[in-house]
């Protein structure tokens, strides 16, 4: 057969052949001999074969099985009714496929070429490696070399199939052993660079592959033989090569330069191998298309979106973070790496030459296979540390997360995913690496968490010596979970401070300690008001398995007076280094670890008595950022009784502008007024100014009625930047612990105390006067009286 430039892919119906000969439906065998028939005259010379031609059709049958057993969302189609028509040179290719797509029983019909290009423009110890900068740390690379510290970080295990048209498989560089299934038709030094950016072997000439420890590798040519073309069909044939987690590369864009996912046959080719676990790494195709636009069924968030679940890249302008001027873009695309100046094997000017190297390999073909490589050793990693693999759609939601991986500074015009970070993807997502946290609150887990609670429960004091802490409050001691283990501040005894720590990494962490700070209540705890109060030591080790830990108690040897104070935790490993002070003290640094870092805790949390008559009054601080002033959002969120009152009191100044009321000036500003607030919920109040390095007095003063004083309630104030919240005061309000060593030996400061004055007793306040000075009310002295002895 004479090798064509031009084919018709036909796509009979689903249902034609499917029904019995003595049913009576459509059968195929009858609509191929009606086309032989009809187009003999018409278009003379054309000759119909099937698409996926290379497996037998029960494998194929057998495939589509599988595929529906393994994938719920699959959606079956028949590849057996996928036809192409060879066009001879001369004939009019368009006018064949649209007089197939005017028969009822024919779903499509499109033209292909022959003629596409691949999506690219034209030592001791691999001593290129230095050149490989795709290789380094991000920003430049994806940080390739941290991943090769860990077991099956070079790809080990995780077979690979390269999909284009051509290679020149003797070079240096290359494995040895490799063969090609279908011809070794052309573009050689093309297949040449993208194996050596996956595969290049680790030894004394040239680079190093990403992957260089995958196996197997195979070769599928898009030329099924000499002369017939059939990606399609070679996608079929490689997906059978390879089994759940594998990899394949697509190396192929449309003679107008879109991903090859946009001609139906390639889709269902693709679509069917990501159902049966393969993950599918597609270059986009270097035509500068904004494919939300011009390929509409591939806009995400489309209603006529079509997913392949393949993962779609985009090239960078060389290892910048910005898009490749000649690289697709669009909402689809899910990944990019560097669109040029990637070093790899083969001859810049497409020679078949052993030895030789391109240090400008680029656009979405050096970008796709930098991202196939990575998926390889993303699936080796997890099966030798995690003895699992993941699903096609696992990989590509890992590789394109936002929240893992590096944006383009441009990123919502730009549209080409995100640049994979592979360390991240370790310390974060495989959890390969000790991950040593404090909880924020109970119930967290060590994910990144919006919500600076400040009620962490594994940093607190005790007045109590307790000689065994890791029996008295870790894992398994029932108090993991409690929040009001801490006790305030109280003169006269020992206040220890306990913290408490997980790791929940996949090695122990070693030498694990935490800094303690002290600061008076405030809602924005930035650094500026911490003071410290020691490291514990010796440092620890802190087994892998997420098991809760107590570290070395941390004596508090000169404590404030007495009262409520807020601590601050920041803890660390050799492998896993605490924050430091000064990154609380730049406003940018301190917001990044209000969100994402989980080695930083504040308990600002107290359980407040309900006093017996009067208020119950709780002080703190609001306090303005370190570095200039912000606008913030100020609010109390209380959870109490319907008949409570609750009143905020603070400078008129302060109140008068959450009011949006006109500001005071002089010293009326600074007069101390009451606001009153809802006993449940919040009051929406106005933003404020906060200055630096401000601190807002306030109070908080409830009043309980009597039948409401044995219940447990909670309040807390909060101070929220650009819809974050950075930082809150919590309080919450029950009868006191009945802790007999704690009253005996130091009673609660709110108690009413005793003096001795010329040899008597005295006390404090008379019975019937509260905190405010208001006489108690008759009722609750007849109280009083009546209460019956004990027997």
């Amino acid at each position: 057969m004479a090798e064509t430039a031009l084919w018709v892919v036909v796509k009979f119906r689903d249902e034609i052949g499917l029904s019995p000969p003595d049913v009576g439906g459509p059968r195929l065998e009858d609509a191929l001999e009606r086309a032989r028939s009809e187009f003999a005259d018409r278009f003379p010379g054309i000759v119909m074969t099937p698409v996926f031609s290379s497996l037998d059709p029960r494998r194929i049958r057998e495939l589509l099985d599988k595929a529906e057993d393994a994938d719920p969302t699959y959606e079956r189609r028949n590849l057996l009714n996928y036809y192409r028509v060879d066009v001879p040179l001369g004939q009019d290719a368009e006018a064949i496929a649209e007089a197939f797509r005017s028969w009822p029983i024919v779903e499509t019909a499109f033209v292909k070429s022959a003629r596409s290009e691949p999506p690219s423009p034209g030592a001791a110890g691999d001593p290129l490696m230095p050149k490989q900068v795709y290789l380094d740390a991000k920003p430049a690379g994806h940080d390739v070399k941290y991943a090769w510290t860990f077991a099956g970080g070079t790809g080990g295990g995780i077979g690979f199939v390269d999909v284009e048209q051509g290679w020149f498989l003797a070079h240096e560089d290359l494995p040895l052993g490799l063969s090609v299934d279908g011809d070794n038709h052309s573009f050689f030094s093309h297949g040449t660079k993208v194996l050596g950016i996956v595969l290049a072997v680790h030894n004394t000439v040239g680079i190093r592959g990403i992957a260089h420890g995958a196996t197997p590798v195979k070769l599928v040519s898009e030329w099924r033989t000499a002369s017939t073309r059939d990606v399609a069909d070679a996608i079929l044939f490689a997906a059978n090569l390879l089994s759940f987690g594998d990899v394949l590369l697509l190396e192929y864009q449309t003679d107008l330069s879109f991903p090859g996912e946009v001609e139906l046959d390639v889709f269902d080719a693709i679509r069917l191998s990501t159902a049966l676990g393969v993950v599918v790494v597609e270059a986009a195709g270097n035509g500068q298309h904004d494919l939300d636009v011009e390929a509409p069924h591939l806009k995400k968030g489309g209603s006529g979106l079509q997913d392949s679940l393949a993962i779609l890249v985009a090239g960078a302008k060389g290892h910048a973070l910005k898009r490749h001027n000649l690289s697709n873009y669009g909402t689809r695309i899910d990944c990019f790496a560097a669109g040029d100046g990637v070093t790899t094997t083969g001859d810049p000017g497409g020679a078949n030459v052993p030895a030789a190297y391109d240090e400008d390999f680029g656009i979405t073909s050096a970008a796709a296979a930098i991202v196939a490589g990575l998926a390889a050793v993303l699936q080796g990693l997890a099966e030798q540390n995690r003895g699992f693999r993941f699903s096609p759609p696992q990989v590509r939601r890992i590789l394109s997360d936002p929240g893992t991986n590096t944006l383009t500074p441009n990123h919502p015009a730009e549209r080409i995913g995100v640049k994979p970070d592979l360390r991240r993807i370790i310390d974060t997502v495989l959890l390969l690496t000790p991950d040593v946290y404090v909880r924020d609150h109970v119930g967290d887990t060590g994910d990144p968490n919006p919500m600076a609670s400040s009620t962490s429960p594994d940093v607190f004091i005790r007045h109590d010596a307790v000689p065994d802490p890791q029996a008295a409050f870790g894992e398994g001691s029932s108090t993991e979970d409690e929040p009001a283990l801490g006790s305030t501040v109280m003169p006269g005894v020992p206040n220890d401070v306990h913290v408490r720590v997980r790791n929940r990494g996949g090695a122990d962490a070693s030498n694990v300690a935490a800094t303690v700070y002290w600061s008076a209540p405030t809602t924005l705890l930035t650094g500026l008001s911490w003071t410290e109060i020691g490291t514990t030591a010796p440092p620890v080790t802190v087994p892998k398995g997420d098991v809760l830990t107590v570290l070395p108690t941390l004596p508090f040897n000169a404590p404030p007076p007495a009262g409520h104070y807020c601590l601050i935790a920041l803890v660390g490993a050799d492998e896993d280094p605490p924050p430091l002070r000064a990154d609380f003290l730049a406003w940018d640094r301190f917001l990044r670890f209000v969100r994402d870092n989980n080695n930083v805790a504040w308990r600002n949390f107290d359980v407040v008595s309900p006093a017996e008559d009067g208020p119950t009054e709780m002080m703190f601080n609001a306090a303005g950022p370190p570095d200039r002033g912000r606008r913030m959002r100020f609010e109390v969120v209380a959870r109490l009784p319907e008949d409570a009152s609750l009143h905020l009191e603070g400078p008129a100044g302060f109140v008068r502008e959450l009011l949006g009321e006109p500001p005071l000036g002089g010293p009326e500003r600074n007069e101390r007024v009451a606001l009153p607030l809802p006993p449940t919920g919040s009051r929406p109040m106005r933003q404020v100014f906060f200055e630096a390095g401000v601190q807002i007095p306030l109070k908080l003063v409830v009043r309980l009625p009597a039948r409401s004083r044995g219940g447990r309630y909670a309040l807390f104030a909060r101070q929220i930047f650009d819809g974050l919240e950075v930082g809150r005061v919590t309080f919450r309000i029950e009868p006191a612990a009945r802790d007999v060593r704690r009253t005996r030996a130091t009673p609660r400061p709110e108690a009413a105390a005793t003096t001795a004055e010329n040899g008597k007793k005295k006390t404090k306040k008379k019975p019937n006067a509260g905190r405010s000075g208001a006489p108690r009310p008759a009722g609750a002295r007849q109280r009083r009286r009546r209460r019956p002895r004990p027997r």
